[in-house]
């Protein structure tokens, strides 16, 4: 659930989530968090897979909006624990996961990119034009796969 958590601040939460999109589920996820004691109010937007929920902090603390989601997942028939990133994003280096301590893609991709550019700027320092070259094309690669991945966010 941490992966779909866009952003916390006391008494305010939005979270992001595919099965948010279905625009009857989500009403129906909405009208059930307004229920509860403590919500200022919930907003869900299904263009964008998105909602805002805004809650007493003197009333309700964090375990308190886990509970919620528990009871929700069983009363509503959602899987919130399915990762956003892993129905939408890239395969390629999904297999590769497990071989280096359950990163995740995106996490593969980003050490990636830093290694490579790391290698690229020592290459050039050492004089070494073909690996400088080499590094860099590896680096753009993998700079094209992660823009790829996240275009909707540009």
């Amino acid at each position: 659930m941490e992966e779909c958590i866009r952003s916390i601040a006391p008494g305010r939460i939005r979270v992001r989530h595919d099965a948010l999109k279905d625009a009857e589920l989500a009403e129906r996820v909405r009208g059930f968090l307004e229920t509860k004691e403590g919500v200022r109010s919930a907003s869900v937007n299904p263009r964008t897979g998105s909602l805002l929920l805004e809650y007493d902090p003197e009333h309700l603390a964090p375990l308190h909006l886990l509970a919620f989601v528990e009871e929700m997942q069983q009363t509503l028939h959602i899987d919130f624990r399915e990762k956003t990133e892993e129905k939408c994003g890239c395969s390629l280096f999904r297999p590769l996961s497990g071989l280096m301590g359950g990163m995740t893609p995106r996490q593969l991709e980003n050490r990636g990119m830093m290694l490579a550019l790391g290698a690229s700027v020592a290459c050039i320092l050492a004089g070494r034009g073909t690996g400088h070259a080499a590094f860099g094309w590896v680096f753009l690669a993998l700079n094209a796969l992660h823009l790829v991945r996240y275009r909707k966010c540009l």
